[in-house]
């Protein structure tokens, strides 16, 4: 897949919406299918209102690869994504072959410490 100019970023959650990545970064960006082996997509029933991937062999996840993120909307989108989440490099695999792309994972500990402290 074509850089466009930035980094590829793979996205399985509410970044696959044109509007919200607008909201986040100030623009939309070029996209394609991609899928994530060796993750697996925790979903809303997790009691985290938010999916997100954990590392797990076997397991592929299906989502979207945005191109051409530079490190503005990248820093943008850190602050959207929070503490709960790690931006991690990881090869996708897209219709044009296989691409290095950032993802942002969930950190498990601290989704945890969200969940008791919002039911608390």
């Amino acid at each position: 897949m074509n850089d466009e100019g930035g980094d590829p970023l793979f996205v399985y959650g509410t970044l696959r919406d044109d509007e919200m990545v607008r909201q986040v970064t100030g623009r939309t960006f070029p996209k394609g299918d991609g899928t994530l082996a060796g993750y697996r997509r925790v979903g809303e029933a997790s009691g985290f209102p938010y999916p997100y991937l954990v590392v797990q062999e076997g397991e592929v996840t299906k989502g979207t690869v945005l191109l051409g993120i530079g490190p503005e909307h990248l820093a943008r989108l850190d602050v959207y994504e929070g503490a709960c989440y790690e931006r991690r490099r990881v090869v996708v695999a897209t219709g044009q072959g296989t691409c290095h792309a950032w993802v942002y994972v969930g950190v498990e500990e601290r989704i945890v410490r969200e969940v008791r402290r919002r039911v608390e």
